[in-house]
């Protein structure tokens, strides 16, 4: 029997809530889930208290119960210079009640899809915007700024079976498919932010916000070419009404910085940030922007399963993007951002249209029904 290849979050919250999880379907020994659970907590306390003072532990600090040792590793936080390694989940091996060989393998959202595309993992649980920015280019042209889930499996370019074989359909064709939310409820969005005092500069006669003045846009690296696939269309409007309009005609840099919060304030600039409750634009006096050009959370992907990866799959119960307890736990992300940010979100479209807009619609049916 073919083990299933499950690849999961190897750190942080997401990390312990997918452990949680497993653990909830006997896949992973209580005892051991939590024990790995603990050390990744205490891991993560031990990274931010060390970060206020600027004093890292060395790599020969570092003490791995040799108990534990084959469920973790230390991963080099290559996104943070001069930030010492993680200690991350690794991998175990399980079987599920139906006694199907599985194996669970920790991996990074940002290196789950690839894992995916090179057929290394049959299911992944990861970012939907990391698996978005991984497949842009599978994406039929006219669909590369959905922003939201929704609609992808729609849009993909995939492969076409036929009987035993796979036959391609052109060069973009991929296997991959989004089942549904991981149901862990947390929802980001990538919004435009700047300075609070920036805010006049912005607005036009019509309160619309406009980029007219803006020649550099400050973005986490790792999401430039997602991002520009996006903004690709200097005339193109976010949803329905304009809300955010783009310069026609003009080009806009995009600078990668490590952090663009602190690169908007220095510059007194525009940036596209990653934003989950808004605390932190809170404290900063920081503002954003309408809709987000893109909204996130943790998904569940999967290549073609054979009915043993499907019975995996359908354990895991993956949500629909409008089921309602999804769309309950999505208000009330809504609410706390709202209620965090509050005047400081301009143009706030209200959390039904943050949900669904009327374009969103559209391509949402579409994507269910399978019509074109």
């Amino acid at each position: 029997m073919k083990k299933t290849r499950l690849y999961v979050p190897e750190k942080g919250r997401t990390s312990i809530e997918t452990l949680t999880q497993l653990e909830r379907l006997n896949w992973i020994d209580p005892d051991i889930a939590d024990r790995i659970k603990n050390i990744l907590v205490q891991d993560k306390k031990r990274i931010k208290s060390e970060a206020k003072i600027g004093n890292f532990s060395k790599l020969e600090d570092f003490y791995i119960d040799p108990d534990m040792a084959p469920y973790l590793h230390l991963q080099p936080d290559v996104l943070r210079e001069g930030y010492p390694p993680r200690i991350t989940f690794n991998m175990l091996e399980s079987k599920t009640s139906a006694d199907t060989p599985l194996l669970i393998k920790g991996c990074s959202h940002y290196d789950a899809p690839q894992k995916l595309r090179g057929h290394e993992a049959d299911i992944v649980i990861c970012g939907w915007d990391e698996l978005y920015a991984s497949l842009i280019s599978n994406l039929e042209d006219r669909a590369q700024h959905i922003g939201k889930w929704s609609a992808f499996n729609y849009y993909l370019q995939k492969y076409t079976q036929e009987g035993d074989s796979v036959k391609v359909k052109n060069y973009k064709a991929t296997d991959i498919t989004i089942a549904g939310s991981a149901g862990l409820d947390d929802y980001v969005g990538h919004f435009f932010i700047f300075p609070e005092n920036k805010k006049r500069d912005l607005l036009d006669e019509k309160r619309n916000i406009t980029l007219e003045s803006i020649d550099t846009i400050y973005i986490d690296p790792k999401f430039a070419a997602l991002y520009k696939a996006i903004l690709a269309k200097h005339d193109y409007t976010l949803y329905d009404e304009p809300h955010v309009l783009f310069p026609y005609g003009k080009e806009l840099e995009f600078v990668g910085v490590e952090d663009v919060e602190d690169a908007v304030i220095d510059e007194n600039g525009v940036g596209i940030e990653i934003v989950q409750t808004g605390s932190t634009l809170k404290d900063k006096n920081l503002a954003i922007a309408s809709y987000p050009i893109l909204q996130s959370e943790t998904i569940i992907a999967t290549t073609n399963l054979d009915e043993y990866g499907n019975a995996i799959l359908n354990s895991l119960n993956p949500l629909r993007y409008d089921a309602s307890d999804r769309k309950n736990s999505f208000n009330k992300w809504c609410d706390k951002l709202s209620g965090n940010v509050g005047e400081n979100w301009l143009n706030y479209p209200g959390k039904e249209n943050m949900f669904l807009s009327k374009k969103d619609l559209v391509t949402w049916w579409l994507s269910y029904s399978g019509k074109k």
